[in-house]
């Protein structure tokens, strides 16, 4: 019998960042795709039927949460793990209101993600 790994779209704009969280997710045996722009990875998250987004706040482009809003703007309820090395009171409760699932703050250990 074939189990399904569980589908996980990284996004952050920082390569060495990006690499270790999808190697990291990867190990722990789900099926990544990791993109470093948030414009690259909408279309497939909308497209791929992706079982959580875990997404940098700070990028360039459009933000993580600019990303949320625009996700749930399509109809999009995946849910998502914002992160951020800078948390921010009014990110984070605007976050909050945009559905996302939880806040994590960079840098952070393994088990924790």
């Amino acid at each position: 019998m074939t189990r399904n790994k569980r589908s996980v779209c990284v996004i952050d704009d920082e390569a060495a960042f990006l690499d270790g969280l999808s190697r990291l997710l990867e190990w722990k045996g789900y099926r990544v795709t990791a993109y470093s722009r948030a414009e690259d990875a909408i279309d497939h998250i909308q497209r791929e039927s992706m079982d959580v987004v875990v997404s940098d706040v700070t990028m360039q482009g459009i933000s993580g949460l600019d990303l949320v809003m625009r996700m749930r703007e399509r109809g999009c309820s995946t849910p998502v793990v914002l992160m951020s090395a800078r948390p921010d009171r009014k990110i984070m409760a605007k976050a909050k209101r945009c559905g996302v699932k939880d806040f994590v703050v960079k840098p952070f250990k393994p088990n924790e993600m």
